[in-house]
């Protein structure tokens, strides 16, 4: 691309801009390119036009022109980065906010269906350990009419009873192992931000 396609173009992309930002713009890139000698390496270093344009755009919203001026080197990257992310976060709000929704919906969802799971293998193991108490009195009862039957239906009853027993302290254990990794997670993740925030300061 030569400097005059990438100066047309780049002038294409700051139609939105008030006329003199853009004429500072694209005098500014113009000197930029002339005095760097090899103009495809400086086109090239500086980007598409598209890019530029974007840096340029979120230049002015922060109040820096074309090369900077008005504001130190730091406050120039600061200012257009904050600029830059400002403007990419009013494009990506039809997008971003959907998404964020659907994922926080879909995290619902599973823990929501992690619990529902546990409750209903909660009531399970309740209606075997009391069905299995009720089928072991049932069954006592009855030996002393028919003891074979009656056997029968204790041994039934102490079977389900175990059972129930079982998937009791299974899902007690599951439940605690889980409650500790779970706050282990959160605890961790405190800990890392409040590090970042530390660093930063």
């Amino acid at each position: 691309m030569t400097k005059r396609e990438f100066l047309d173009k780049l002038r294409r992309r700051l139609r939105a801009l008030p006329r003199d930002e853009i004429d500072a713009a694209v005098s500014y890139y113009d000197e930029y390119i002339s005095d760097a000698g090899d103009e495809a390496e400086a086109i090239a270093q500086l980007g598409s036009p598209l890019e530029v344009a974007g840096l340029i755009a979120a230049g002015a919203a922060a109040g820096i022109g074309a090369g900077g001026e008005g504001a130190s080197s730091g406050e120039k990257r600061g200012g257009a980065r904050t600029a830059a992310i400002a403007v990419l976060s009013v494009f990506a709000l039809p997008v971003g906010l959907p998404l964020a929704i659907s994922l926080a919906a879909a995290a619902f969802s599973t823990v929501l269906a992690a619990l529902t799971v546990f409750v209903s293998l909660g009531a399970v193991s309740a209606a075997l350990i009391l069905g299995g108490v009720a089928s072991a009195l049932i069954g006592s009862l009855a030996m002393l009419r028919d003891f074979a039957l009656g056997l029968a239906v204790s041994g039934e009853g102490l079977v389900m009873f175990g059972a129930g027993w079982l998937l009791l302290r299974a899902l007690a254990w599951l439940w605690k192992r889980g409650a500790v990794s779970a706050a282990r997670a959160i605890g961790t993740s405190i800990l890392k931000k409040a590090n970042k925030l530390k660093e930063r300061s």
